[in-house]
């Protein structure tokens, strides 16, 4: 009798403490009770309105009674399940299930209106919708390899779907106008958990997205809002934005990724954009939060001070004289990054575990990187793109690809820095008229690496050593691996004798031998330096480059 009134007590309960659960376990049996019902049919053609009446399709092709094609099982290796053209008429497939072995098509709408898929199961199964409008796909689940694509398509929606996937898998909108995604769950995906592609006045709300490549990526999309989304745990970035004009980004969460903001020209189907065109747009990044902090999005602002402390991730937009100090970021996709702003610094940050990078300098001048820590970002600790008049000093940077990328810059300095376990320590690609200066340079795959095109660089008084494939490499023939007058670098391999070998055009002419190796846990105190030595080899840079644009005039 006690056990019977508990139970009965737990029955009434339940559903009250935990809705959550019982809805879902609720919907799950009801789906799998339809799915019983559900009978095999071949592949459906249907070319214009009479083919729903003289194929039989109940309904009347109006809002309230629709054509319906519901309760079937198709099997979709071979031909498109439900292929549907040319359609004016309300039609709503329901209660399917398309399956494919090895990859196939659920079904493909072209030119059509008012069409709805609701409650249908796809395995193995893409869908596609193209030049349509008024169409909704709505509580419809897909899994394996998967993909759902609309193409030219107008006020059109997706609503509350589940598209799990473990290989390939991804969501596309392109040139889309008007369309919602909203209440989604995309898992796994191997490239985008949603594309829009030059998409107008759409929106992606309240979804999960989790696990894919990348989360949400948009590309040349305007009036794009971005609202209430779960976004956690996808492989490079959270959110990418490339190329896009006016863009809301308001109340998402994201944990362990981030927001990636890129403003690179691109072409795509002989369209041709210029990421300059968007300098100016209108940006609303609101409430959102990475790993439980705010993210820090900043455009236009001048001589500003930001505590770093308080975000999980920063990006300044066209901004100039601002100062980021203290402050840690990590497990996000750039902890920084610095586009088309002057004259900003930071100081004092530890960056690690970013998926992408952990600092980013893009088309921005006379950047200032002071004593910060770069450990285990994955592509890059630090990069500059684009930048010139950098300085880089008292840093460490370690197990990243590139430690240190320096691409299409110049009349950058680097000094007292410690480059070491990143794959390349430093690479200089097109990059002339730097100073790398005072350095430590250790147990990294390659040491220094001069790629292509880098011209006029000087690079002494480092130590340089134990680096597992070269300790210098140059695919150049006029940089410079000394100071002109008496002082080289410190090498490991270094047999004592004449002059050291970069390539058959450049040499250190004053060598030294690197006496070690030094301990690993000596490497953090070796980038430290002396505040004072620094800043005398701070003048003696300025001297040396006066002194070289005399001679060049």
């Amino acid at each position: 009798m006690i056990w019977t009134s508990i139970l009965t007590t737990l029955v009434i309960v339940v559903p009250f403490v935990s809705g959550n659960l019982v809805l879902h376990t609720w919907n799950e049996s009801v789906s799998k009770a339809a799915m019983l019902e559900i009978i095999p049919h071949e592949p459906i053609r249907i070319m214009e309105n009479q083919d729903f009446i003289t194929q039989g399709w109940p309904g009347k092709g109006t809002m309230s009674e629709p054509y319906l094609i519901e309760d079937l099982q198709i099997q979709c290796d071979e031909e498109t399940g439900v292929f549907i053209a040319n359609i004016t008429v309300f039609f709503k497939i329901s209660n399917c299930k398309f399956i494919a072995a090895d990859g196939g098509m659920a079904f493909w709408l072209i030119n059509v209106t008012n069409g709805e898929i609701r409650n249908c199961i796809s395995e193995w199964c893409d869908w596609t919708i193209r030049n349509s409008s008024q169409c909704r796909i709505e509580s419809t689940s897909a899994s394996g390899s998967a993909g759902l694509v609309l193409w030219g398509c107008t006020n059109c929606s997706v609503v509350g779907n589940s598209l799990i996937s473990d290989v390939w898998g991804h969501v596309i909108f392109d040139t889309c106008t008007n369309c919602e995604f909203s209440r989604n769950t995309v898992v796994g995906c191997e490239s985008e958990g949603i594309w829009l592609i030059r998409g107008v006045n759409c929106s992606i709300r309240e979804n999960e997205f989790a696990e894919n490549s990348i989360g949400i990526s948009l590309l040349g999309s305007n009036d794009t809002s971005i609202s209430d989304n779960n976004i956690h745990d996808n492989v490079y970035y959270g959110v990418e934005i490339y190329a896009c004009g006016d863009t809301q980004l308001v109340g998402n969460t994201l944990q362990n990724n981030g927001v990636v903001l890129h403003l690179w020209d691109w072409e795509w189907n002989g369209h041709s954009i210029s990421g300059r065109e968007f300098l100016n747009a209108e940006y609303l990044f609101q409430d959102n939060t990475v790993n439980g902090k705010l993210l820090g999005f900043f455009q236009d602002l001048d001589g500003s001070k930001i505590d770093g402390t308080s975000y999980g991730q920063v990006i300044l937009l066209n901004c100039s004289n601002l100062s980021i100090d203290h402050g840690t970021i990590t497990n996000t996709s750039i902890g920084v990054q610095i586009l088309f702003s002057d004259n900003c610094s930071m100081t004092d940050m530890t960056i690690a575990n970013c998926s992408a990078a952990g600092t980013v300098v893009e088309e921005s001048n006379s950047t200032k990187v002071l004593g910060c820590s770069f450990s285990s970002n994955v592509d890059s600790g630090l990069f500059f793109e684009r930048s010139f008049n950098a300085l880089v000093a008292n840093c460490s940077i370690s197990g990243s690809r590139r430690g240190l990328g320096l691409w299409f810059s110049g009349l950058c300095t680097i000094l007292n820095t410690t480059l070491s376990f990143n794959t390349w320590g430093t690479e200089f690609y097109n990059t002339s008229d730097c100073f790398f200066v005072n350095n430590t340079v250790l147990y990294n795959k390659g040491g220094v690496y001069l790629a292509f095109s880098c011209d006029n660089n000087m690079i002494f008084g480092n130590s340089i050593g134990w680096n597992e494939w070269y300790n210098a490499q140059s695919d150049n023939y006029s940089n410079q691996w000394d100071d002109g007058v008496s002082r080289g670098n410190m090498w490991s391999d270094y047999d004592g004798s004449g002059v050291y070998e970069i390539n058959h055009y450049e040499v250190d002419r004053f060598p030294e031998l690197l006496v070690g190796p030094f301990p690993y846990i000596e490497l953090g105190l070796i980038s430290i330096g002396v505040v004072g030595g620094a800043f005398i080899v701070i003048i003696l840079i300025h001297i040396i480059r006066s002194r070289r644009i005399s001679n060049e005039l």
